[in-house]
């Protein structure tokens, strides 16, 4: 099997070159673990294959540390004028020690000739991988300290005169040093310093169509390319980190050249409204995608400024009108009525539905006033013939001067008196009267009281 160097795109053994660009496709070698190369270096596991060769994991045996080992394919390590540049190149990237690059080692060739380099290790996910993993949508601060990072990265090569020309989420590597992630350029592979003249074979191709800079897309020379190449491809990777979609869409390699020549990209906050609560994004990544370099930012200093200088600012939220207040409704005027005179009486205001009730609670006022009064008129009765009761209890039998003790004839003629009124009962039976017992068998009566004789 054999894989474009461009696209990636695999094919059958016996095809020489890729349909799509013509290119010399790349056989794809497979190292397998526990191999030796150039008794430096035991291969552990593949990590990935690009457009340039395969990247292996591996232990420097004599250091007992991981490395990334790179090898190119076997036709890149036969051209002379490709090894020739890519040597130089990885001659100036070793000078680059920045903590958002990934460090590079020697250019070495292995046993059959093919050439390899060896690279810091990194720990973690691609960018590519790292949006996948992560909620969406996307932490808006986040996605600007990981662009931040790469520009200082980018800062950084700039100032030895390299452009890396490549910059897009599969080679951004993600390393976490226990507090933060940090963003980490890697496969400058296809990098062009500014002394060298771009390669006949591969020339313009050597670009991912989703980032690619209108100026790669007219063929200008790698000669002639700056820092602001890379700048427009670090505004399609925060666009696309942010709204999920790719700055452009399109079929082939023509269309996508139509697009970042002539297209207008459509500013983030129409995918993603909440953006626009951060004041300056918008700008930010519609000038790092102009179409012409002088418009975007001059130097990765300006980009970070710019980058600085973007705030949270919610809008204030749209005041809801109140509602319309209802139409006032005329009422018809009611006729006017003559004054009632204040020495009049005023007229008494029934009122039939409670008439029923007030009748009620009358009559049943009226029932508990006689009811009453019938009581206390009972007790006053009683009341006062317990004091005539008293009275007659308390009169002396014998008066002390004027009254005689009563003689038995007197007494005789007071019974006798007393018999048409009173009804004596039978010699064997007693009468209550007015508290007194009365025999008469003896005659003389008792009180039941205290049974003083009278």
């Amino acid at each position: 099997m054999k894989l474009c160097p461009h696209c990636t795109n695999g094919y059958a053994d016996h095809v020489e070159s890729c349909p799509v660009h013509g290119g010399v496709l790349s056989e794809i070698r497979d190292l397998r673990p526990g191999m030796i190369v150039r008794n430096t270096y035991r291969i552990e596991r593949k990590l990935g294959q690009g457009g340039m060769g395969a990247v292996y994991l591996a232990e420097q045996i004599f250091m007992e540390e991981p490395r990334a080992l790179k090898f190119l394919s076997s036709e890149l390590s036969q051209d002379a004028d490709f090894t020739s540049r890519f040597r130089r190149e990885v001659r100036t990237l070793r000078q680059v020690r920045h903590k958002n690059v990934v460090d590079s080692g020697d250019l070495e060739p292995a046993e059959d000739g093919t050439l390899f380099f060896s690279m810091e290790f990194v720990e973690g996910p691609d960018l590519r991988s790292f949006v996948n993993a992560a909620p969406k949508p996307f932490h808006v601060p986040l996605a600007l300290a990981i662009t931040r990072g790469i520009a200082e990265g980018l800062g950084a090569a700039h100032a030895k005169g390299m452009v890396h020309r490549d910059i897009k989420p599969e080679n951004i590597l993600m390393a976490n040093d226990g507090q933060q992630w940090i963003p980490k350029i890697a496969d400058f592979g296809i990098v062009a310093t500014r002394e060298l003249s771009q390669h006949t074979q591969t020339g313009s191709l050597l670009l991912t169509p989703f980032y690619a800079a209108p100026e790669q897309w007219l063929g200008t020379r790698a000669a002639d390319l700056d820092g602001r190449t890379d700048l427009y491809a670090l505004g399609g990777v925060l666009y696309e980190i942010l709204t999920g979609r790719k700055i452009f869409e399109a079929e082939n390699y023509h269309g996508w050249a139509q697009q970042h020549l002539t297209a207008a990209p459509h500013p983030p906050t129409d995918l993603r409204p909440d953006l626009a609560n951060w004041r300056g994004l918008d700008a930010l990544i519609l000038r790092l995608l102009a179409k012409q370099r002088e418009q975007r930012p001059a130097n990765v200093a300006e980009c970070l400024a710019l980058i600085d200088a973007i705030v949270f600012a919610p809008a204030a939220p749209i005041p809801v009108p109140a509602p319309a207040p209802e139409p006032l409704q005329i009422r018809e005027r009611e006729p006017i009525r003559e004054p009632i005179p204040v020495s009049a009486p005023r007229p008494r205001i029934s009122h039939p539905e409670r008439e029923p009730a007030v009748a009620k609670s009358t009559h049943d006022s009226n029932e508990s006033f006689r009811r009453k009064l019938l009581l206390i008129l009972l007790l006053a009765g009683i009341v006062m013939l317990g004091l005539w009761w008293l009275t007659q209890r308390e009169t002396p039998q014998h008066s002390t001067n004027e009254t005689s003790a009563p003689t038995p004839a007197t007494l005789q003629d007071s019974i006798q008196t007393a018999q048409p009124t009173v009804s004596l009962p039978s010699p064997a039976q007693a009468k209550e009267t007015a508290g007194v017992w009365v025999d008469p068998a003896t005659g003389p009566m008792w009180a039941r009281a205290d049974m003083r004789r009278i």
